[in-house]
């Protein structure tokens, strides 16, 4: 937890759903945060917040606005509102964080990473899996994978379909969030194809595959129709392999010591080295704990990460490059001639 003395910022939460429920129980809980001050369109979601904490406030949209008190703004609410709320916050003078996805609309993100460094204020985007403490420590290992050969990731689920959001806005971010944080670059080229079967104006099921210049690739593999809940990342590397699998309970990180080389005979052939399993101790902290002291701990000593922003617009552009290749039906979208326009 970060170390500040009791009472020292006001935070505004919008959206008090089942997301937005989470950060006031984190939220309420840190000692540096004074106040809590929520803003919801329905009155009830907020009177019950406010009858379980007394750090709660209700207040409105104008008033959180109009306050320079409150320093620090948590949107969670409806994807079609976070390009205007973000908008709001960051002229009003707030240091922002909203839930993914960002905006769903490239031009709007630019427009908003701007504005965050004109009115030098922290953007953040919640992409909560790269403060979860398991990839937190796969991270920590990448040094040992030699050469990274690809990457697989693969979110499903069966049971809940969204009516605002297709699937590759709602259930990507998680994995292309991770994937761009481990290769390091922008992609090459992006190749998306999804399919309708629920609802007909959002996909309920998506694969990408993504080329990177270094030669590395990724593949995404989304369902919200599949009979099993899947949370797993697969990273390959020359002299390691991870799985960073969610859905365990206890073991979520699985390090293979598996080598692949060539074996220097004269035939050439490929050398298969089957080693350990090693499972590394993973610390017990909940993910968008961290996610929001990381944020606050900004706030509070008056710094700002200009790279949240910026990387939060390439989390964007490389979604808005697979929708445009599904809307091509699986056409190649070359990424850097995407993002100039």
């Amino acid at each position: 937890m970060l170390k500040i003395d009791s009472g020292q910022i006001e935070v505004a939460l919008f959206g008090c759903g089942a997301w937005g429920i989470n950060h006031a129980r984190i939220l309420v809980s840190l000692p540096y945060v004074s106040t809590l001050h929520l803003c919801d369109k329905d009155a009830s979601r907020v009177g019950q917040l406010s009858s379980l904490y007394c750090k709660v406030r209700t207040s409105s949209q104008e008033e959180i606005l109009a306050n320079p008190k409150i320093k620090a703004a948590i949107i969670a609410t409806p994807a079609a509102s976070h390009a205007s709320l973000v908008q709001a916050c960051l002229k009003a003078g707030k240091h922002t964080l909203v839930e993914k996805p960002f905006t769903m609309n490239v031009t709007a993100a630019l427009e908003l990473v701007k504005l965050a460094e004109k009115k030098n204020l922290n953007l953040f985007v919640g992409y909560v899996l790269l403060y979860h403490p398991a990839f937190r420590k796969l991270k920590e290992f990448k040094r040992e994978l030699g050469q990274l050969y690809y990457i697989r990731a693969v979110r499903t689920n069966f049971g809940f379909v969204r009516g605002d959001v297709s699937v590759l806005w709602d259930l990507a971010p998680h994995d292309i969030s991770m994937i761009l944080e481990l290769i390091e670059e922008d992609p090459d080229w992006i190749i998306a194809t999804g399919a309708s079967f629920v609802k007909q104006d959002f996909a309920d099921i998506v694969e990408i595959q993504i080329h990177f210049p270094s030669g590395q690739v990724a593949h995404v593999h989304l369902s919200w129709i599949d009979p099993l809940k899947e949370r797993r990342l697969t990273v390959v590397g020359s002299r390691k392999m991870f799985i960073f699998d969610d859905m365990e309970p206890t073991e979520k990180l699985r390090i293979y010591d598996f080598t692949m080389s060539h074996s220097h005979s004269l035939t050439d052939d490929f050398y298969f080295r089957f080693g350990d399993i090693f499972l590394p101790q993973i610390d017990s902290i909940e993910p968008l704990r961290a996610q929001d002291e990381f944020f606050l701990s900004y706030v509070i000593k008056n710094k700002i990460n200009p790279e949240s922003g910026k990387f939060a617009l390439r989390v964007e552009q490389v979604l808005a490059a697979a929708e445009q290749s599904m809307l091509l039906l699986g056409e190649k979208v070359d990424f850097r001639e995407f993002v100039k326009h």
